[in-house]
């Protein structure tokens, strides 16, 4: 017949197609799931929400983490020690102040400037300083001072907004700088004076201006607020504020400021800029706690990671990370692990860090785990030797951090540190240091000893200023933390 319907199979030959799920299905991620006639259950269907929002939330938590970073000395400079857009907060930093990985043989000078109030801003910098300049998602500017384009003599650097296209006269400059955001961060380190006096660093910052270009602009003139000693909190939450901050800062940028797929997740756990961020019961706990595994997932990155960056093969401490300061792989791609790596522990995306020019810039190494391969206990007293000559033209350090706060190890001193300055460090006839760090010092060794509260999980970290070609060229090493 004409109308006769044609003929068609009544089973399919499944190669890749999926089966329909049976009644109950047992995930590992998911938990239990639930079907009726091949349809999820309304629990099913709110479960496998659940999972997608819990899951861009931690990879959101993780691709900000450079974002929070930035916004976190915002929040400590409105907060807890007032600090302006047009001042200059200056610190000899110790165990006061929680920042990530800071040092305490340097002076530190810093703000977060904002162009959007005030149009194109100037920065005069001082002479030999060292420092950067960071977009507000910490993507790297350029260098400042010894290794910019002032090259240590200092001079004017011209900000310019995002979206600005008013001509600009820019003779006189050293460098104009272009940033995708409003607020940019700003921070150098001064060098003491001889035997560690930081006066000379502290006069070098007062040097610093802070002012928009156009004089019929008004703004407030620059203090120089010295915040050593006080205590101040820098770290990024790791809660719902985490996100309640990420939301501040887009709604303030510009739309660009970040790339569209970034935009887009964001936007998925209602995070859009022009929009309050407003979760309800179910996502806020849903984030909450994707902060926190968030947390953790960076900390798995940081101090195990899965992919070897060891700066020696035969000793335990950590090289630079790949990919610093751009993150981004020879195609272009983000390098997210890696940003994840450095964002957790440390701060600032500068040229000038793992330098490999002899006598110029700084570099850094670090551990978290003893000379046999075990994560560094607490309750334990380890000896760490320098061999002589340590290579380091300006100076060197060591610091101990506080493992969670990755700030200054609170330790009943003020520094927990030793470092070229120290006076009455021990050091044998070729200039070898050797090293105690832990709850108690061996006997006649004090001089040579940082305590560490008992319970207290702590890590290294090495610091050479002006790196020599031993250090470079890896033939000197330093030795592997050994259980006292």
């Amino acid at each position: 017949m004409a109308n006769e319907p044609q003929k068609g199979p009544t089973t399919v030959r499944r190669v890749t197609a999926p089966e329909p799920p049976p009644a109950t299905v047992q995930t590992r991620f998911a938990g239990t799931l639930q079907f009726n006639g091949g349809y999820p259950t309304d629990e099913t269907v709110r479960r496998l929400y659940d999972q997608i929002d819990f899951q861009r939330g931690c990879q959101v938590f993780l691709r900000h983490l450079m974002a929070a970073a930035v916004w976190g000395f915002r929040q400590a400079f409105v907060r807890d020690v007032k600090v302006g857009p047009t001042d200059l907060a200056m610190l000899h930093l110790d165990a006061n102040g929680l920042l990530l990985t800071g040092n305490s043989e340097t002076i530190y000078g810093t703000t977060i400037l904002d162009l959007k109030p005030y149009g194109p801003m100037v920065v005069d910098v001082p002479p030999r300083v060292l420092g950067l300049l960071n977009d507000q998602w910490m993507r790297p500017l350029g260098d400042v001072g010894i290794a910019g384009p002032d090259h240590g003599k200092g001079g004017r650097y011209l900000l310019v907004p995002p979206g600005y296209d008013t001509p600009l006269d820019e003779k006189g400059f050293v460098a104009t700088i272009r940033p995708r955001t409003y607020r940019v961060w700003y921070i150098v380190r001064a060098f003491m004076g001889p035997g560690g006096d930081p006066a000379p660093a502290f006069e070098t910052h007062r040097q610093t201006k802070i002012y928009p270009l156009d004089t019929g602009v008004k703004a407030p003139a620059t203090q120089h607020v010295d915040l050593s000693g006080k205590p101040f909190d820098t770290i990024h939450p790791t809660d719902i504020r985490y996100f309640e901050d990420l939301a501040a800062m887009v709604d303030y940028e510009p739309y660009d400021a970040i790339d569209a797929e970034e935009s887009a997740m964001l936007k998925q756990i209602g995070i859009e800029k022009g929009m309050r961020f407003a979760p309800d019961a179910r996502l806020k706990d849903i984030l909450e706690e994707a902060a926190k595994v968030g947390s953790f997932m960076a900390t798995a990155t940081c101090y195990a990671p899965r992919d070897e960056y060891k700066r020696y093969p035969d000793r335990q401490w950590f090289g630079n990370v790949a990919g610093y300061p751009s993150f981004r792989d020879e195609r272009g791609r983000p390098l997210v692990d890696e940003m994840v790596r450095m964002a957790w522990f440390a701060t600032g995306r500068a040229q000038a860090m793992g330098s490999e020019k002899p006598g110029v810039g700084s570099a850094y190494t670090w551990c978290y785990r003893d000379a046999k391969g075990q994560w560094l206990d607490s309750s334990r007293t380890y000896k760490l030797r320098l061999p002589g000559p340590i290579p380091a033209k300006d100076f060197w350090s060591i610091v101990v951090y506080d493992l969670w706060t990755r700030s200054m190890l609170a330790n009943g001193r003020a520094f927990p540190s030793l470092n070229s300055y120290a006076p009455g460090i021990a050091k044998d006839a070729d200039g070898s240091v050797e090293v105690y760090i832990g709850p108690k010092a061996p006997a006649g060794k004090e001089q040579n000893w940082i305590p560490t509260p008992a319970g207290t999980a702590w890590f290294p970290l090495l610091r050479f200023y002006g790196p020599l070609e031993p250090w470079i060229d890896r033939s000197w090493k330093p030795g592997d933390l050994e259980a006292v």
